[in-house]
């Protein structure tokens, strides 16, 4: 797009009508004169991770800089509209923004130049266009310490320490470490360090990417969120594990996934779900190394339901796919998780609803719920988790209205397979009275009577069940 500084004055105002037509009447509100401090509030609530919140003020500082004709805030404004977008996973519609920048961008004002090129850099890297990033940020620096833009530099080099060859991204984050020392800004030094430490585990250097976290985890203690302390605190867990100090990669991430539990707990959200997903992840790796397949299979479990409720099948497809092969894999080696043939379900028939209920009731203090829209009432004679199963030593059961006169109560026994079951139930002389039959995303269930004449039922877990 050829550069055309009347744009300024003519064909910006008409790019933005529409899109920022809601502005106009933020704008009322805003001195004239404040475009720059609009955009320092902007930049604040991006810091603080609220993105979108920080997308409307980029828009309204936009407007602001228009208004005033200040052409550096503006291109600064419309340069981090773009990356708003980028970071909420709206490339395509971040890209025309930053376009816009690009029209209005010169080598002359030097801190709308420098905010250009750090995001232009970026849509670059998620492009996967990584040698044009690394230029594009390398350019950067330089660019930032000839105008002793500082904090900037520091932003360059940390990010060619992610997008260029290994050995590269060593240098350049050492390079950014040491001009962030430099320049006091230990705000930058959490970040850097953890980036140098993730480039040591890459390349299979794990002393060094332990120290290197270690310290990290210093800084963001000192100055981070809890967020930041938490990721800190799971970042050296997990390369303990790797060093496979299996003792010391479990002092840490057992507490952490506490910390993750808690944090969902109070803010149900896709980021909490995320770490308590990685944290689980984590154990399951350690169980399966200290050989404890079925503790590690269950955090792997784990680990997959919350990764799926943040979404990670979408941001991270290949690796969500590793787990849930890894998941398979394991459960292979787990024989049917270890099934035991015990009773695990009892069902009681009844002629009279209420009478029976109450018996059952004020008789043993069982809780008795109706499954709403159906004529099956759930007893526990225990507590539950979230799944329905019990808590506490004991068994829970149902209750329901006899179906014919010699319905009588009936023992659920856990089974690995239903089928095989039944086929080697007959063999032996037994009798299938009820045939397998799904209970949807639970399992399976038929009804067997044995060579006495008792009837019992057989339970085959499955959420897979229709």
């Amino acid at each position: 797009m050829t550069r055309v500084l009347t744009a300024i004055c003519t064909g910006v105002c008409l790019l933005f009508v529409f899109a920022l037509a809601e502005g106009q009447e933020r704008l009322q509100g805003v001195e004239k004169g404040k475009a720059r401090e609009v955009l320092a509030h902007s930049d604040e609530a991006f810091q603080s991770r609220d993105y979108a919140q920080a997308q409307e003020m980029y828009k309204l500082t936009v407007l602001a800089a228009e208004r005033e004709g200040e052409e550096e805030i503006l291109v600064e404004a419309l340069a981090q509209v773009a990356r708003s977008h980028l970071i909420q996973g709206k490339k395509e519609q971040g890209r025309s923004w930053l376009e816009k920048a690009k029209a209005l961008a010169s080598k002359k004002m030097p801190m709308g130049w420098s905010r250009y090129l750090g995001v232009r850099g970026r849509f670059e890297w998620k492009d996967d266009q990584l040698e044009e990033a690394t230029a594009t940020f390398k350019e950067m620096y330089q660019f930032c310490l000839s105008h002793k833009l500082h904090s900037r530099a520091v932003d360059a080099a940390h990010m060619v320490a992610i997008t260029a060859p290994h050995e590269e991204q060593i240098v350049w984050g050492k390079k950014g470490i040491e001009a962030a020392e430099e320049g006091h800004l230990e705000n930058w030094l959490g970040p850097l360090w953890n980036n140098l430490g993730w480039t040591f585990e890459e390349m299979g250097r794990y002393e060094e990417s332990l120290d290197a976290l270690l310290r990290a985890r210093e800084y963001h203690w000192k100055l981070g969120s809890e967020h930041n302390k938490l990721v800190a605190d799971w970042s050296v867990g997990h390369a303990y594990r790797q060093l496979e100090q299996l003792d010391e990669a479990s002092h840490w991430l057992r507490p952490i996934l506490a910390w993750a539990e808690r944090r969902y707990v109070t803010d149900p959200n896709p980021d909490a779900a995320e770490w308590v997903g990685h944290s689980h992840r984590e154990l399951g790796q350690l169980a399966i190394a200290r050989g404890e397949m079925e503790e590690g299979l269950g955090h792997l479990r784990k680990a997959e339901e919350k990764l799926g409720e943040a979404e990670m099948q979408e941001w991270d497809p290949e690796d969500f796919q590793r787990l849930r092969d890894q998941i398979a894999e394991i459960a292979g080696e787990v024989p049917s998780e270890k099934v035991r043939s015990t009773v695990v379900h009892f069902e009681i028939p009844f002629d009279e609803e209420s009478r029976a209920i109450s018996f059952y009731r004020e008789l043993f203090g069982w809780e008795i719920v109706e499954i709403p829209e159906t004529d099956y009432w759930l007893v526990n004679t225990v507590p539950t988790d979230e799944q329905g199963r019990p808590t506490e030593p004991g068994i829970n059961g149902g209750m329901m209205k006899r179906a014919v006169p010699d319905h009588v109560t009936i023992n659920y026994i856990s089974v690995v397979s239903v089928d095989e079951t039944l086929q080697k139930a007959e063999s032996l002389g037994g009798k299938v009275i009820f045939p397998k039959t799904p209970i949807p995303q639970m399992g399976w269930f038929a009804h067997i009577v044995d060579t006495e004449g008792n009837a019992f039922g057989i339970m085959e877990e499955d959420p897979s069940a229709p």
